[in-house]
């Protein structure tokens, strides 16, 4: 009997952290689980979109965007217009 490949698409987001579908989760952890008992500690993040949404727009981090000299480009600097 052969082995099974698996193909997985991994998102890495920094040095130590990766962002994998949640069904590929499942296919590494029961893997996991036939040849070693496992330990998942699931994290939950204190802080959710929209909190991180609402953040964002609060703070004036991006108000030099508003300023008119950042306003550089018109519409005749496109090479492609979309409809």
């Amino acid at each position: 009997m052969g082995c099974e490949m698996l193909k997985f698409k991994i998102e890495k987001i920094s040095q130590n952290q990766a962002i994998v579908s949640f069904e590929a989760l499942k296919s590494l952890l029961n893997m996991a689980k036939k040849v070693d008992e496992i330990e998942v500690e699931e994290i939950v993040n204190d802080l959710p979109i929209e909190g991180l949404m609402m953040l964002s727009e609060s703070s004036n981090s991006l108000d030099f965007l508003k300023d008119e000299r950042e306003d550089i480009y018109s519409i005749d600097d496109l090479k492609v217009r979309y409809k």
